[in-house]
């Protein structure tokens, strides 16, 4: 304290004198430093990537583009360099910082990095790719909004696949932790795990319990990992009942290839589905709805290999329903004459469809649904197709969320249920009501814009 007062005393006699110091001479000077933090080994882990690992085992990536990857070995340990250096293992890596500009974490690139804990991903980031993560000693990461796709992107893998945590997290503290408290792992709207896949990380089911044989995928998913319910796994899940909600816009390529499925529901929403997206699957029938527009090659087969399921009889796919009467139909099927799994079930559909067209050129069973609707609520916002958006039509929207929050089945058609989604996350709830309510409050003071254009602003 008196030191204070003496340190005071100095500043004030220093205005008096002009501003001129005293004992200026005689105060020594500091200077604050900080403890450097040394780089030890840097390199190139992209085309216009590079990368740098400090004394604290902090690595850090920064440029644009894309990041490599690497192969994935099933002796590859902690004790493995990392990427191009010459000195860096991977347990030397504790904590990952990847800089705006990069636009995917590359395959394997912190497989089996033991020592890792943190990793921080930027916005912008679009793809976690094969086995990013998986097995390493991650317990900390952020997923970007940004993120399109988990686990994708082919790799070369050494010693076949299936030996190894074929997800992008697998065998990490940071999954195992989330799968304790729920057996769908959502995170930021992206599916990372469903129970009874991964090599890494079993769950363990009390007897008698049936209820992870029906999964449905929560509203609002947008991303699926790869790997989370089909290949290369062959893990045997134990899903058999699966709903598939509007949010997921595109059923990616293998999706839900060689998976246990009996039944599956695909939600009003779901635009594509892609090429083998359920090939080797045991359906038994699928019904498309209107809102999708693509099927993709080979999507629901064939069956190809041989797999036991533990069914006495082998189930086959014998109808495919497609309501979308303008869907378009690549090789949704096996139909060779010649091949041993040409289909041989029936497509439904409208008459003068493409599912019709499709049937006769394949010289397959058709089954129709009559004419197809033109009375439909095509305009968004309309659910009852009276030329008008208003009161009534947010009404039908209340009354239906009221049924689908309390189990009940939904009293609306397929192209009503598409008309009721006006902000197009595949749910209908109260905020499509409330967005029809404001439309009809702005026509009534004399708004003049287009329900799509109100929407816009």
């Amino acid at each position: 304290m008196r030191m204070r007062k003496i340190f005071s005393a100095v500043l004030a006699l220093s205005v008096i004198c002009g501003g001129a110091a005293p004992f200026a001479a005689e105060m020594p000077e500091y200077t604050l430093t900080a403890n450097a933090v040394d780089v030890v080994d840097s390199g190139k882990c992209g085309d216009n990537l590079t990368w740098e690992l400090d004394s604290e085992g902090t690595l850090t990536i920064s440029g644009t583009g894309e990041m490599y990857g690497l192969p994935l070995q099933i002796d590859q340990f902690s004790d493995a360099l990392w990427y191009d250096s010459t000195t860096v293992k991977r347990s030397d890596i504790k904590n990952v910082i990847i800089n705006e500009g990069v636009i995917n974490v590359g395959a394997a690139a912190f497989y089996r990095c033991s020592n890792l804990k943190k990793a921080n991903l930027p916005n912008g980031l679009v793809s976690i790719d094969y086995a990013a993560f998986g097995g390493s000693g991650l317990e900390e990461i952020n997923i970007p909004d940004s993120l399109e796709s988990i686990g994708s992107r082919d790799t070369y893998i050494e010693g076949g696949v299936g030996t190894i945590g074929d997800g992008a997290f697998d065998g990490t503290p940071w999954l195992e932790e989330k799968i304790k408290a729920n057996k769908i792992v959502v995170v930021n709207n992206c599916l990372i795990y469903c129970y009874g896949w991964g090599y890494f990380s079993p769950v363990t089911v009390e007897d008698g319990d049936e209820s992870y044989k029906r999964v449905v995928i929560p509203d609002g998913v947008k991303v699926i990992a790869e790997y989370v319910f089909g290949v290369p796994n062959f893990m045997g899940s134990p899903v058999e009942d699966i709903t598939i909600p509007g949010s997921i816009k595109s059923i990616n390529h293998s999706m839900f290839g060689s998976s246990s499925f009996r039944n599956v529901t695909i939600k009003n929403g779901v635009e594509r589905i892609e090429d083998r997206a359920f090939v080797e699957c045991i359906l038994k029938e699928v019904t498309i709805p209107e809102s999708v527009s693509y099927i993709g090659y080979h999507a629901f087969g064939p069956h190809e290999v041989s797999i036991d399921w533990g069914d006495e009889t082998p189930i086959e796919l014998k109808k495919i329903t497609i309501l979308n009467p303008n869907c378009e139909l690549n090789q949704i099927i096996e139909t060779d004459s010649e091949s041993p799994d040409r289909y041989s079930g029936v497509i439904c559909g409208y008459e003068g469809s493409t599912a019709q067209k499709f049937a006769t050129e394949h010289d397959l069973a058709f089954e129709s649904l009559g004419a197809a609707p033109t009375n439909t609520a095509t305009e968004s916002g309309d659910l009852n197709d009276d030329g008008k958006i208003d009161a009534t039509d947010a009404t039908l929207v209340l009354v239906n969320y009221s049924l689908l929050s309390t189990g009940e089945k939904i009293q609306l058609t397929e192209s009503q249920q598409k008309a009721a989604d006006v902000n197009g996350d595949g749910k209908i709830d109260a905020s499509d009501a409330t967005m029809i309510l404001q439309y009809y409050s702005y026509l009534s003071t004399g708004g003049k814009d287009s329900f799509a254009d109100f929407l816009k602003k």
